[in-house]
């Protein structure tokens, strides 16, 4: 029986008796030699298990040193499984994706438990949530590495003995501003300008500044909150007031100042105003539909699937129409950057320096599943 604490000076040793006894020349000479050589065949095999595991997982680029690395798993086991095989089949399987940053914490009760941030994919490998903090048990085996649930991997749904419960109370699905202040939920775009928010009515008073979506340096008039769910429905009812040609206000799906879908009031030259649907995707800026609207205040809403955003809109608070639909993957981490998430955010932009526009929010709906 062979043993060691590093698999790959174990599977060295294999190989060296396996062919020093099928040789039958056994001298010291011949053994060095023998080492040697076996230790160069193992180089090669790792550097072969790492180019095949990344050309089946579809990575590319990558540098080769990490790739021997990735190799190298072959011969760490657990449970009789080779960490590389084991890696493999969940990078392609698992709803929990991108594991790390963790932490290993004793209860008092003496079991162990794993905190750790991981993101959740959907439309195929693409990610727009962001990335989450997950809890996991953890065992320690005697003269053994830690093993998280059970077998190495975090699941969304754990059947575990469990921490006593302190149940948070739900959220409400309405924010309706009536109480004058924003939770610690909103968030804003880097150092915002606390002049341009305020409250008057029992709405969200945005003020509208030149400073658009798309600035990759200043702060727009912007107040967001996280997309949770992958499924989801967000409503807001607002209104666009002292608004001049090109001043717009309304609800953006948020990733990037490259990246993004805004669903919004705009100000016509002739005095109309238009809900209007629009799509940035780096350089292309596209406008969906655009149709004009009846005095008065506008719902917006956003709907959040799997594979496609939608967006509607009401004048009477209940008969929704659908302007359009696009998918979800363009503005995900692997196609528009970033490792925040997508945000769900009220915002409001004029179209010169001297407009005097502002919008009033009325209330924010979320409910996710």
């Amino acid at each position: 029986t062979l043993s060691s604490f590093d698999q790959t000076r174990r599977e060295v040793a294999r190989m060296t008796l396996e062919r020093l006894i099928g040789d039958g020349r056994i001298h010291p000479a011949r053994i060095e030699e023998t080492v040697e050589k076996c230790r160069h065949d193992l180089e090669l095999q790792m550097k072969r298990e790492g180019e095949r595991a990344v050309m089946e997982l579809g990575i590319h680029g990558l540098h080769p040193d990490l790739i021997k690395l990735i190799g190298r798993l072959k011969y760490r086991t657990s449970f009789g499984q080779n960490a590389l095989t084991h890696s493999n089949k969940n990078a392609q399987n698992s709803p929990i994706q991108g594991t790390g940053h963790a932490d290993l914490i004793q209860a008092p009760d003496g079991s162990w438990w794993m905190v750790c941030l991981a993101f959740r994919p959907q439309s195929g490998n693409h990610h727009l949530l962001g990335r989450e903090t997950f809890l996991a048990p953890v065992r320690w085996d005697k003269n053994a590495w830690p093993v998280v649930n059970g077998d190495g991997t975090i699941a969304l749904q754990m059947d575990v003995p469990t921490l006593p419960q302190y149940p948070l109370a739900p959220k409400p699905a309405r924010t309706d501003f009536k109480n004058g202040k924003l939770g610690p939920e909103w968030v804003h775009i880097r150092n915002y300008h606390p002049e341009n928010y305020t409250f008057a009515s029992g709405n969200l008073r945005l003020k509208a500044t030149p400073v658009n979506l798309n600035n990759g340096k200043g702060s727009p008039t912007f107040a967001g909150r996280r997309q949770e769910h992958i499924d989801f429905t967000a409503t807001t009812s607002m209104q666009l007031k002292k608004a001049a040609s090109g001043d717009e206000a309304g609800l953006t799906v948020y990733m990037f100042e490259s990246s993004h879908y805004d669903l919004l009031v705009k100000q016509l030259a002739d005095g109309k105003q238009a809900v209007v649907l629009r799509y940035q995707l780096n350089e292309l800026t596209h406008t969906e539909k655009e149709v004009i609207l009846p005095q008065g205040k506008v719902q917006l809403r956003v709907k959040g699937s799997n594979e496609i955003y939608s967006f509607e809109y009401a004048t009477n608070g209940k008969d929704f129409k659908e302007l359009g639909r696009m998918n979800t993957r363009y503005i995900s981490t692997e196609t528009a950057g970033g490792f925040t998430g997508i945000m769900l955010g009220l915002y409001a932009v004029s179209g010169s320096q001297t407009s005097k526009a502002y919008a009033d929010f009325e209330y924010f709906d979320y409910e996710g599943k």
